[in-house]
């Protein structure tokens, strides 16, 4: 049985996930504990009312309640102690493709916010088209997995106008009063 204690000290008893417990969370929030193809995991920990409901099944207890300490340090607690349960629940090898899933989703997630400030300037109607041209070559070529990171690769095969619009995108938040002329 896992365990957690909320930003108050009070310790919370998750029951042992089993079948009936998957299926509860599945009826009462439409969520499947049990599928680690999707984005449960990344949907609970970004979302802290879709934990505390979650919490509030496996834990079966007062969501009012559950919510005066479900802040901070005890979000962070919380999280692993629901991630725990359910490790608890799959063979190791099914908790492993589920690992290997959420971190490639992850960095899938924290590479598109690199490159969102970039994407944003290129729908700008004063954006140089020759500029345009050459990072949507570079993002069709990463797309096709022919490069590595966006910016390296780009910044060595374009160079000039775009090359200045990489680095000010990747080294500082770049205005559009920041983009060089064609």
């Amino acid at each position: 049985m896992r365990t957690f204690k909320d930003c108050n000290g009070k310790e919370w008893k998750l029951a042992d996930i089993g079948v009936d417990e998957i299926e509860s969370v599945r009826i009462q929030l439409h969520l499947d504990l049990a599928d680690i193809t999707g984005d449960v995991f990344t949907r609970i920990e970004n979302d802290p009312v879709l934990l505390r409901n979650v919490l509030t099944v496996l834990c079966s207890c007062d969501p009012t309640e559950l919510s005066k300490g479900l802040k901070r340090d005890g979000i962070s607690r919380a999280i692993e102690a629901v991630r725990g349960a359910v490790e608890d629940f799959f063979p190791p090898n099914k908790w492993s493709d589920l690992q290997s899933n959420l971190s490639q989703r992850k960095a899938a997630d924290d590479q598109f916010a690199a490159m969102k400030p970039a994407l944003q300037m290129l729908n700008h109607p004063d954006f140089p088209q020759d500029v345009h041209q050459g990072v949507m070559e570079a993002l069709r070529q990463m797309i096709q997995g022919n490069i590595g990171s966006p910016t390296s690769t780009a910044r060595a095969s374009v160079s000039g106008p775009l090359a200045s619009l990489l680095s000010a995108v990747s080294d500082s938040p770049a205005s559009l009063g920041s983009i060089p002329a064609a």
